[in-house]
């Protein structure tokens, strides 16, 4: 199979966020699944991976998800919704780091608030 241009990748990406959006979770994955295939180094099709499956009830899978999205992109929200699965799953020294990591990517400031919202809750 031939690699998706940009285009076609940011095509498929918008469609994604579509399906999550009207809570169609099982079509987002399949569509996150099918770029991961094409490209596993794609952070976004990781992140949407990721937000598909808490949707679903799959804490585990959305942890790898957003884990591997934070690890290519490093965009604080994305950090933010790793933290929030591991203070779901009781991990809360793994939930400060990834805190830590949002507040640190949070360049703008714009976390901040929720950022300490979070922090609270995991102790």
């Amino acid at each position: 199979m031939q690699p998706l241009t940009e285009d076609e990748t940011w095509a498929v990406l918008r469609l994604t966020f579509w399906h999550l959006e009207r809570r169609r979770f099982k079509s987002a994955e399949r569509l996150a699944r099918g770029l991961l295939a094409l490209d596993i180094q794609n952070g976004w099709a990781w992140y949407y991976y990721g937000e598909s499956r808490r949707q679903q009830g799959d804490a585990g899978e959305a942890e790898k998800g957003y884990g591997q999205a934070a690890q290519r992109l490093d965009r604080p929200e994305i950090w933010l919704r790793l933290a929030e699965v591991r203070i779901v799953a009781k991990d809360f020294a793994a939930a400060r780091e990834a805190l830590e990591r949002a507040r640190r990517a949070d360049v703008e400031g714009v976390l901040d608030r929720r950022l300490r919202a979070l922090a609270a809750r995991a102790g």
